[in-house]
């Protein structure tokens, strides 16, 4: 790169040269997870009043672990979000809070869910968040995310 950020023709070219050229790839297996599905219903008291309750089902997805370029590219555009608070997080040294912290998880989980999606479009942000924790919210942003990021920084 010159001083002006514009990348010169060779540059270019090497950069095209480094890219793999191999297609022939084993595709990524699905991640098997085990999360809660929580289930209404109705029970009468011995006294004759209907109480409702939930009841956890264990329920197992195989999720597949591709990432589409339409979704790689949403969750880059996303992006500004989660960096505007982490200026924030900057800003105020002392902590970070609730809010923000709040924003954060749901901007992961957006993009869990975006892939997720992909597999069973019928799950909803409501049923992530209660039936799969935070932990494993964090490590499938880091399966489906973390390789597309490190290839495209070192592309830079």
């Amino acid at each position: 790169m010159t001083g002006n950020n514009i990348i010169s023709e060779e540059a270019l070219a090497q950069q095209f040269m480094q890219l793999p050229t191999s297609f022939d790839e084993v595709l990524p297996e699905p991640v098997r997870i085990a999360w809660v599905e929580f289930v209404t219903y109705t029970e009468t008291t011995e006294d004759g009043r209907e109480v409702r309750k939930r009841k956890p089902l264990k329920r197992v997805s195989d999720i597949n672990t591709i990432v589409p370029v339409r979704v790689l590219h949403k969750m880059m555009a996303s992006q500004e979000k989660i960096k505007r608070i982490q200026a924030m997080r900057l800003k105020s040294a002392d902590q970070i809070d609730g809010q923000m912290q709040q924003e954060m998880i749901d901007w992961m989980s957006t993009q869990v869910l975006n892939v997720w999606q992909l597999t069973e479009p019928d799950m909803t942000m409501e049923l992530l968040q209660e039936g799969v924790g935070f932990q494993k919210i964090f490590s499938l942003f880091s399966l489906f995310f973390a390789n597309q990021l490190a290839g495209l920084n070192k592309q830079s």
